[in-house]
């Protein structure tokens, strides 16, 4: 639920894209990816090397597969409905161009 928002923070001012489709495509990235290690045994044995480098560890870290973990999938709706709530309130507050 944090990721999105973490990520979309942090590339929006990085890459040229509007900051709604960025965070939206983070989301739908993360859905994906999440969904994948749970399930699919090669994306899971990527993510171990990945968090292993990434922890600077000597090997791969222990990731247990659980599908039940995907009930958590709904949590990223907060993380779509949050950043445009954001945007919504900060477009409130920008000055109007004098005509």
């Amino acid at each position: 639920m944090f990721f999105p928002l973490l990520a979309s923070a942090l590339l929006a001012p990085l890459i040229r894209i509007d900051r709604d489709r960025l965070q939206r495509g983070i989301v739908i990235v993360t859905a994906i990816g999440f969904a994948a290690i749970q399930l699919w045994e090669p994306a899971t044995v990527a993510c171990k090397y990945v968090l292993g480098a990434l922890q600077l560890s000597r090997g791969p870290v222990d990731i247990v597969r659980d599908p039940t973990d995907l009930l958590a999938l709904p949590a990223l709706a907060f993380a779509w409905f949050q950043g445009a709530r954001h945007r919504t309130r900060t477009e409130l507050w920008e000055p109007k161009p004098a005509t």
